[in-house]
């Protein structure tokens, strides 16, 4: 008789708390994007025809995906994985940890109070990290299950793993950590370690073995005084970490309703960009006359005094070929309702029929891609061959590195690359960047602004580079290739 589990005391899990354990489990060693597009579908019972639909992918090619991972995730939990006992799993390897109680080093709640994760969370934000409540929460109940507790280095791979999600944000993490648990060492109570197995004590000694105490006295050596200015900002940010863990400990979910919910939140409004879009348009009378030209119709009927046959003339098809690129991903991830919005509108309000959009990460490479998760690629040099240089434009969306505000030599010669490879393929080119224009000086942005004309996404900034790839700006696209 097969025994059943129960999962009594534990909370619901989610598929992105599931993906935290999972690659904590395997040493932190990340799965690829096809795999968490698996496992997410898998988890919410999905079959492998219906993920094969959403991924744009064969089903062949996602079940060969399911198999690798269904084996490494067998070897890392030491048990047999697979799509219908997922869940299951994941259960009982947490029932197990809480069944064995808290692990070694577990951190006590105020020393958990002490940790400058409140100051770590804001720094990164400030940084450009995707990072929300939701993230910050995710991190308290992970700890509070065990997870990153036995000393410092845990506690940074446990944050690494919630909170990096390319090169790039690991570099910024690794300063930002190293900077802040620097500076607060003094000021943060040591994280206990596993005592060592030893013979009980005598009572002659006169001690009874217990679990090591922070006491006002032994901490005093570790603890420094802050200086007086400071004294204010660290009582308001320990406030705050114990406002969020008081929440969390009572597993209390935020309320949503202190937020306004709208959809209008936008530089640019759904409205703004239809119309803006719409002058983009060229409509062209081509082909066999199939219209029915009323003016001249009624203007024939006056000069011969009836209808003998009415005046047709061919229909308006718009000729204008936009090509729209989109940075995915990295610190574009919190523009990305935003970058949606923008292709949603240019094929369908804007009625751009031609309207080709793709995405990248970072600069364009050889590849381009036909979906935001980078699944369906096309070339670029075949992309540029079927163009008409007299008709064509593009529009490259992305903040060109300064949401990070950081400066990437490498990345502003492979964009002059680019630049110069369409130079001769397309007609206008122009770069609307989604963060304001007093953030690009010293980043990225600021070089790459001076090899193409670069907007601000606002209302008047989408109007410009409209106006711009109508052909009405006097000035050459290309200013310079520094």
């Amino acid at each position: 008789m097969i025994k059943h589990l129960s999962f009594e005391g534990l909370l619901p899990i989610t598929v992105d708390e599931a993906l935290a354990i999972v690659e904590s489990v395997m040493d932190n060693k990340r799965l690829t994007e096809v795999q968490k597009i698996v496992f997410r579908l898998s988890w919410e019972g999905k079959s492998y025809q219906e993920i094969a639909q959403v991924s744009n992918c064969t089903s062949g090619y996602i079940k060969d995906v399911g198999f690798q991972l269904w084996k490494q995730l067998s070897e890392s939990f030491g048990e047999k994985v697979g799509k219908h006992n997922l869940q299951s799993v994941i259960k009982r390897y947490l029932k197990s940890r809480q069944d064995d109680g808290p692990p070694a080093g577990f951190l006590e709640k105020s020393i958990v109070d002490e940790l400058p994760l409140i100051e770590l969370f804001s720094q990164l934000r400030e940084a450009g990290f995707p990072l929300g409540i939701g993230e910050y929460k995710l991190l308290l109940e992970a700890l509070q299950k065990g997870f990153g507790t036995s000393d410092r280095t845990s506690l940074y791979r446990l944050c690494k793993t919630l909170w990096v999600k390319s090169a790039e944000d690991k570099r910024l993490f690794d300063y930002h950590f190293e900077l802040i648990v620097k500076e607060s060492q003094e000021a943060i109570p040591a994280i206990p370690e596993k005592p060592a197995n030893s013979a009980p004590e005598t009572e002659d000694s006169g001690i009874i073995e217990t679990a090591p105490i922070l006491t006002e006295e032994t901490s005093k050596p570790i603890i420094s005084a802050p200086p007086p200015e400071l004294v204010k900002a660290i009582e308001d940010e320990v406030q705050a970490a114990k406002a969020v863990m008081q929440a969390t400990n009572k597993y209390e979910a935020i309320s949503d309703r202190q937020f306004i919910l709208t959809s209008e939140y936008f530089p640019v409004t759904r409205r703004q960009m239809k119309q803006s879009w719409r002058y983009l348009r060229r409509p062209v009378r081509e082909g066999p006359p199939v219209e029915l030209d009323v003016e001249a119709t009624v203007n024939q009927i006056g000069r011969q005094g009836i209808l003998l046959s009415p005046v047709l003339v061919p229909r308006r098809i718009n000729r204008s070929q936009l090509l729209l690129l989109i940075d995915r991903d990295g610190s574009m991830v919190p523009f990305h309702d935003l970058s949606q919005r923008l292709a949603e509108t240019a094929v369908r309000g804007g009625r751009l029929g031609n309207a080709g959009i793709y995405y990248f990460q970072n600069c364009p490479v050889d590849y381009l891609y036909h979906d935001p998760y980078q699944l369906e690629s096309e070339k670029i040099d075949r992309l540029l061959a079927n163009l008409r240089p007299e008709k064509s434009a593009m529009l490259i969306f992305s903040d060109a590195g300064a949401a990070r505000g950081g400066y990437s030599e490498e990345r502003v010669e492979l964009t002059a690359a680019f630049l110069q490879q369409i130079k001769t393929k397309v007609r206008y080119v122009a770069w609307l960047n989604p963060m304001p224009e007093s953030r690009w000086q010293g980043t990225t942005a600021g070089k790459v602004a001076r090899l193409v004309p670069m907007f601000e996404m606002t209302r008047r900034g989408l109007q410009e580079t409209i106006g711009l790839l109508r052909g009405k700006s006097q000035s050459s696209v290309f200013v310079g290739t520094e």
